[in-house]
């Protein structure tokens, strides 16, 4: 059992009728609970709440605080595209648009819409 719970897996997740649920608790709930992780309990079709077992309360716990692999690729991918920006022909650019006033730069921008 995954210990993520996105909004597939509550969609996915089974039904008990609130009515049901006291049968439910000793029958059906643990064993939807040690497949999926999590149940909804539903009162004339509507979800009322969700039950979510305490293994994937834990796993959501641990994976909150340990960083995920997804984000450690998109932070090196933000510092290699960061570092490519830092060249001498970037850092040269970005001096001279410092320096230009706004008549130059009302200037550059008749020229790039080609008036």
């Amino acid at each position: 059992m995954k210990a993520i719970l996105n909004l597939e897996a509550l969609e996915a997740s089974e039904e008990i009728e609130s009515a049901n649920l006291k049968k439910a608790h000793s029958q059906r709930l643990p064993e939807i609970l040690k497949a999926k992780g999590v149940a909804k309990v539903t009162r004339y079709g509507k979800i009322q709440y969700y039950v979510v077992s305490p293994a994937t309360i834990e796993g959501l716990v641990k994976q909150s605080r340990s960083p995920s692999d997804a984000l450690d690729k998109l932070k090196a991918r933000y510092r290699k595209a960061q570092t490519a920006m830092q060249t001498s022909a970037h850092k040269k650019a970005f001096r001279a648009l410092a320096k230009a006033s706004s008549g130059d730069l009302n200037a550059s921008v008749k020229v790039g819409s080609h008036e």
